[in-house]
């Protein structure tokens, strides 16, 4: 039953993402729009985007010591980039492995404990989530309107948002629903969320001991604007999508960001989520899909040549290497 229960938690995302991606090609005519709107965007921008991307990650692996170095672990930065990227790679595969196989290519290499790798990262984790989480809030705080008005035009197709006389109701609707969910849906739902709540505490609380807590911020807040950056740059390889507010650009990432859930590394999924967000804005759906495709094709090649190209290198570049330097951390907020 338990190996039943693994196969489908691989098999219905891969599924899932199959079926997009066949709805998103089948129909020739909007094979062709896709297609064409791609071919006429400007590629510069769309480079632009990857060199962002890739930075990103190499910021990361270097945030990554700031963790491991107050553990007594002095490691190597080509040694830990090599294992970020080959675990986005395998992640795209098979999701959430390549957070163990990044753990364990460090502890094969640097010689670290696994559990010590594999908890920073699940450290790293929870400041990722604290970050989406804090986009995602502002960005439906500041859309609302933009939002609120699309959801209250589908429950009340005749009546604006404004207008509704049930506006009012549906938020208390919706609030006692998630009420209900979360403390009458049965033990194991509260027990997830609570574990959850807790592994957010225990994972601030290895960040705030760390002796290099200054820098650790920093390079969350880079990697976070080079996020956002890989994601606003590839507007303006269409006249169309340059001139987007910039509510549009912040629904998008959000809307791009929680469907790489659903799929691995949001195949199929993504661009669907991308085009919706942008047509919140009066963006025509087809193009926004177009643009959402471009960047996911562009970010997902990268990642597979790069991840490719680390689990290559890793092994010759630690060929003659012993493991981590033991070092005797200083307390210093810097």
């Amino acid at each position: 039953m338990k190996n039943i229960g693994k196969a489908l938690k691989i098999g219905i995302p891969l599924g899932l993402a199959v079926y997009l991606m066949y709805i998103t090609f089948e129909d020739p005519t909007k094979r062709t729009e896709l297609f064409d709107a791609i071919d006429g965007m400007n590629l510069f921008w769309i480079f632009l985007s990857i060199v962002c991307a890739w930075v990103s990650h190499l910021v990361r692996a270097r945030r990554w010591e700031y963790i491991l170095e107050p553990m007594g672990y002095k490691t190597r930065l080509w040694t830990r980039y090599h294992a970020t990227m080959a675990g986005y790679l395998i992640n795209m595969i098979l999701p959430r492995v390549g957070e163990v196989s990044r753990a364990a290519l460090v502890t094969k290499y640097e010689r670290v404990p696994f559990d010590k790798t594999f908890g920073t990262i699940a450290a790293e984790r929870i400041i990722d989530v604290i970050m989406l989480g804090s986009i995602t809030i502002v960005t439906m705080w500041t859309q609302r309107d933009v939002i609120w008005d699309h959801v209250a035009a589908m429950l009340n197709k005749d009546e604006s948002a404004e207008a509704s006389p049930y506006g009012f109701y549906i938020k208390i609707a919706i609030a006692v629903i998630f009420v209900v969910v979360f403390f009458f849906l049965g033990q194991k739902l509260k027990d997830k969320v609570i574990s959850f709540l807790k592994g957010i505490a225990e994972g601030l609380m290895s960040i705030y001991k760390t002796p290099f807590k200054t820098r650790f911020i920093i390079d969350s807040l880079i990697i976070w604007a080079l996020y956002l950056l890989m994601f606003y740059l590839p507007f303006f390889s269409m006249p169309e999508s340059a001139a987007l507010p910039l509510g549009a650009l912040c629904a998008g990432f959000v809307f791009g960001s929680f469907s790489v859930v659903l799929t691995p590394g949001g195949t199929g999924t993504y661009h669907f989520a991308v085009g919706l967000a942008l047509s919140l804005y009066g963006f025509d759906l087809g193009l926004g899909q177009a643009l959402g495709m471009a960047i996911w094709a562009s970010q997902a090649l990268m990642l597979i040549l790069f991840g490719a190209l680390s689990l290559l290198l890793v092994p010759i570049y630690n060929r003659d290497y012993g493991g981590y330097t033991p070092i005797s951390v200083q307390k210093t907020s810097l």
